[in-house]
């Protein structure tokens, strides 16, 4: 926990929830979930990503 890594693939889908948005990751191989806080520079991309 609290290590950096490099993940390779397309953002197959994106749940907010509140301070939290929920990133699925997919690739060749399978499906990884990204947990993103609501005071990170990530979160508010995942958000402005998935609006209409």
């Amino acid at each position: 926990m609290g290590h950096p890594v490099t993940i390779h693939g397309w953002v197959h889908s994106i749940r907010h929830l509140g301070q939290l948005a929920f990133m699925h990751v997919r690739d060749r191989s399978g499906i990884i979930q990204c947990v993103l806080e609501g005071s990170s520079p990530k979160h508010r991309l995942a958000w402005n990503r998935s609006s209409p």
